[in-house]
């Protein structure tokens, strides 16, 4: 079996006329957790989008699990899809929330892959004060947490999460990270972040998009040595060295360096 659970071939997008993915070739292996970097309009929700199946890309190919897929059942049961906006429909509590992302798995759609055994998503984030309360009338933070484990509950082999941390408070961000980390051997994750530290410190590797196209992706110990970082940022880091990796630190600057 491969060791890649996905992977694009040539991916080509469009949004509104104009091209934010061109020619992105980049493969999810199996157990990892792998960040995706990139300054904003960069394309990397659209990436998520493709890798998911929610977007259908102008050119280029996306394979799961070894076999290239089409329908929407196929990619349901590979990839569970939490996009930057999660707002459930009915006014559901937590509980409920995380019971129809089990059902991902069930009859109803015709598939079946449930939660892993002995896995709680309610618990693993905390959730318990929550979980009778409606999803709506949580606080940002409080929701975004129950995305995740509505996107964690169907057991799919594939997470696509955009900004999934964004509304969250440190503790609960590093929290929601070393969950991810510590599930990689039941799901692959790919994740886009915008602390680059967070990126470093816990994905196995990193995706660096800039102007529609993939040009790094490496673990952090390698990313964070080279200058891709500041060009693709447009600023100046210095490498900070602690316990366990190094950190950025942004330097003030008077103009960006660019591509």
């Amino acid at each position: 079996m491969s060791e890649d659970i996905a992977s694009l071939e040539g991916i080509a997008a469009h949004l509104g006329g104009r091209t934010v993915l061109d020619d992105v070739r980049l493969a999810v292996r199996r157990g990892e957790l792998l960040a995706v970097v990139g300054p904003n309009g960069a394309g990397k929700s659209t990436l998520l989008k493709v890798l998911a199946g929610v977007t259908p890309p102008l050119r280029g190919s996306v394979t799961l699990a070894g076999e290239g897929h089409r329908d929407r059942a196929a990619w349901a049961r590979t990839v569970a899809y939490l996009p930057q906006a999660f707002a459930p429909y009915w006014r559901l509590t937590v509980r409920e929330l995380v019971a129809l992302g089990r059902r991902r798995g069930g009859p109803l759609y015709g598939f079946a892959s449930p939660s892993p055994a002995g896995f709680d998503p309610i618990a693993a984030l905390g959730l318990e004060p929550f979980a009778e309360r409606v999803v709506q009338d949580l606080s940002g933070g409080e929701r975004a947490r129950a995305a995740l484990a509505w996107a964690l509950a169907g057991g799919t082999p594939l997470l696509a999460a955009d900004e999934p941390i964004a509304a969250l408070d440190p503790a609960q961000q590093i929290r929601s990270l070393e969950l991810l980390r510590n599930l990689r051997d039941r799901v692959a994750s790919v994740v886009v972040l915008h602390d680059l530290n967070l990126a470093l410190r816990y994905a196995d590797r990193i995706a660096v998009i800039a102007e529609g196209r993939c040009i790094a992706c490496a673990p952090p110990d390698e990313l964070v040595v080279g200058d891709i970082l500041d060009r693709v940022f447009g600023l100046c880091f210095a490498r900070v060295s602690w316990n366990s990796g190094t950190l950025l630190a942004p330097l003030p600057s008077s103009g960006t360096t660019g591509l």
